[in-house]
């Protein structure tokens, strides 16, 4: 099965999950599919090729970052909860995708205990939004922003690619770093040109092509 269609299933998740807290949206929830199809849907994902790129190709013949994400081998909508990285990954990929459109702002560069509206209305920089999901409305590790120079010794940060996440740092100062994120196989940022968008393969491309991105992870995941 393709990276696409594993991402697919946990994405399916995060809908069942937040019909379940949303008692109005659970009966369009009910109408496509139930807890037990979720977690058929999932059973069939096993087979996933960790491998695999965000294309499909072959990592070292096309230069793009071989994805983390692996799913375990016995995984379904109620184990969710039960494996640690995988949820709080779970919780980073909903948090990230429920800020996106914001604009870049380096002004609010603070952003570690802003919601996903507070980030669409006001924006943030890069390393905002990755404490962002750091913070409270996403793993919960951070209680304060940390800049580029600062994420690798943040709290629960370790170096190296993590099984589900892979925070990328520049760790120069000011303009002349940059820091993005890898959340199961999928790419997100906060950049001048794109403001808070999910990241296509020419850009993740052009990032490790640089050599000046350094792979670290929260703890677990």
């Amino acid at each position: 099965m393709s990276l696409e269609a594993v991402v697919g299933r946990v994405d399916q998740i995060l809908q069942y999950q937040q019909a379940l807290l949303d008692p109005e949206s659970l009966a369009a929830a009910s109408s496509t599919s139930t807890s037990s199809g979720f977690a058929a849907q999932l059973a069939s994902a096993q087979d996933a090729q960790p491998g695999s790129t965000l294309d499909g190709s072959d990592a070292t013949s096309s230069g793009v970052l071989s994805p983390t994400a692996a799913l375990p081998t016995s995984f379904d909508v109620a184990s969710v909860g039960g494996n640690t990285g995988l949820s709080g990954a779970a919780r980073m990929l909903a948090a990230a995708k429920s800020a996106l459109g914001g604009a870049y702002n380096q002004g609010n560069h603070d952003a570690v205990s802003d919601s996903a509206s507070q980030i669409q209305q006001q924006g943030t920089d890069c390393s905002g939004f990755v404490s962002y999901l750091m913070g409270p409305n996403g793993t919960g590790d951070w209680s304060q922003s940390y800049a580029t120079p600062g994420i690798p010794t943040a709290p629960s940060i370790e170096p190296g690619k993590g099984s589900y996440v892979t925070i990328w740092n520049n760790p120069n100062p000011g303009n002349a770093g940059h820091v993005w994120i890898e959340i199961l196989g999928q790419y997100f940022e906060s950049s001048g040109s794109g403001g808070v968008h999910q990241m296509d393969p020419s850009e993740v491309n052009e990032y490790l092509n640089s050599g000046q991105y350094q792979p670290f992870h929260p703890a677990g995941m």
